[in-house]
């Protein structure tokens, strides 16, 4: 499963890493084509692009420059729970989350819709304030 996380010291075009990653993700062996989605630092904040196209279908054009952007491409669980609001990166009180890989056999009480969004609202609940923010 694609993931994507680019930091600078200097701005970059956010479309300049976009294009191959989503090349990569049109490329992998496992279908990745069930949305995808990206958070970038601006003015001080995260922004989240989210859409449920595949990846390589979609255009950058638009995109601003930034210093940190993490980016994920989606191949759904047993092709069940397609929708965008289940695309990453989730975003809560400053930060990003985005899950690569698969769990089996797993329960977690957790708020969530989906596995990955579960494993994040458990972050955000035992993390109480101590992982830096953007």
């Amino acid at each position: 499963m694609p993931l994507l996380y680019v930091e600078s010291a200097e701005s970059f075009d956010i479309a300049s890493h976009l294009l191959p990653f989503s090349q990569t993700a049109k490329a992998s062996k496992e279908y990745q084509g069930h949305g995808w989605g990206c958070s970038w630092i601006e003015d001080g904040r995260w922004k989240t692009h989210k859409n449920i196209r595949p990846i390589w279908e979609d255009d950058f054009s638009g995109m601003p420059k930034t210093k940190r952007l993490l980016g994920h491409a989606r191949s759904a669980f047993r092709n069940e729970g397609i929708a965008v609001e289940n695309n990453m990166p989730f975003e809560s009180g400053g930060r990003v989350f985005a899950f690569n890989g698969e769990l089996h056999g797993v329960r977690i009480r957790e708020e969530g819709r989906i596995g990955a969004e579960k494993i994040f609202n458990l972050i955000l609940r035992l993390d109480a304030g101590t992982c830096p923010l953007p």
